[in-house]
């Protein structure tokens, strides 16, 4: 194998997390040799080895794509007649990809960004001096910016800082510090005391880098990785409603030891590996 398209979506339906996805695997590719040419998915693509990270388009639609070997990576349970597919999710175990070859299932697979493995970390300490929330490029109903304002009431001495992405129209409170986002939030992330996030790829980030995390749900596809990382004591789980969602933030904020417990369970529950596992499977794969 000498190349490889990976194709996605993105915009304000979807948001930032399949280039993100996407961006991993590339990265991982060309640290084991291999070409690749990246691009969002809007018109029929073909090559040797083609990778698909969409929801508006079936990897397995030969209108839109074809290859020797084509690799989807999905999240939402479509039984994709491909050749691997590659779902990251925490809690996942590939039984709906019947149609599929391959599959690789879980957090040992989560397609974390690429620039993660090399961003300095904020140690865990005892006072909390920043909190980040994020819901998506395009927030889910302007709910971010009322969760960050709640917040703040909550906890007047502590940066809150709100991740707006391009698509966002969310209304910020002057309590609220706006971070513009367009290509991921790695190095704010690791730079906060407490996220708090949907349960997309931002959550899969946020656990990799150690992060005391509140996860909130804003898709059916995001509840098996929000509930299993909330089993695994990896993050917490809190309705979606602004006011829980502060008081946990509060909660959290006054305990020291639970940031601690989170943080070390999140870093066992997502390492940085992950990209590079998949890229390693498919390279056995094309030799066998």
């Amino acid at each position: 194998m000498k190349d490889v398209v990976l194709l996605y979506d993105e915009g304000p339906s979807v948001g930032l997390g399949h280039r993100r996805r996407i961006a991993a695997l590339a990265r991982a590719f060309r640290n084991a040799g291999i070409g690749t040419t990246e691009s969002a998915l809007t018109h029929p693509t073909s090559g040797e080895c083609v990778v698909v990270d969409s929801y508006l388009h079936r990897a397995d639609d030969r209108a839109w794509v074809e290859g020797d070997v084509i690799i989807a990576v999905d999240d939402i349970d479509r039984d994709l007649a491909v050749d691997l597919v590659v779902d990251p999710s925490p809690g996942a175990s590939g039984a709906a990809h019947i149609a599929a070859r391959s599959v690789l299932a879980g957090a040992r697979y989560a397609l974390i960004g690429p620039n993660l493995p090399d961003i300095a970390l904020r140690p865990i300490v005892n006072d909390v001096a920043r909190v980040l929330v994020t819901l998506g490029g395009s927030d889910y109903g302007s709910l971010g910016g009322a969760i960050a304002t709640a917040v703040a009431s909550l906890l007047p001495d502590v940066e809150v800082l709100l991740a707006v992405g391009p698509w966002s129209a969310t209304p910020v409170d002057e309590l609220v510090r706006t971070v513009h986002v367009d290509d991921g939030l790695g190095p704010w992330l690791a730079d906060v005391d407490i996220v708090v996030t949907a349960g997309g790829v931002t959550l899969l980030e946020a656990l990799c880098l150690g992060r005391p995390t509140i996860v909130v749900q804003i898709a059916d596809n995001q509840r098996q990785a929000a509930t299993s990382a909330a089993s695994a004591g990896a993050a917490l789980m809190v309705d979606l409603a602004s006011a829980n969602v502060a008081d946990a933030v509060l909660r959290l904020a006054h305990d020291p030891q639970q940031r601690r417990q989170l943080a070390s369970s999140a870093a066992r529950m997502v390492d940085r590996d992950g990209p590079k596992r998949v890229v390693e499977a498919v390279l056995i794969g094309s030799h066998s």
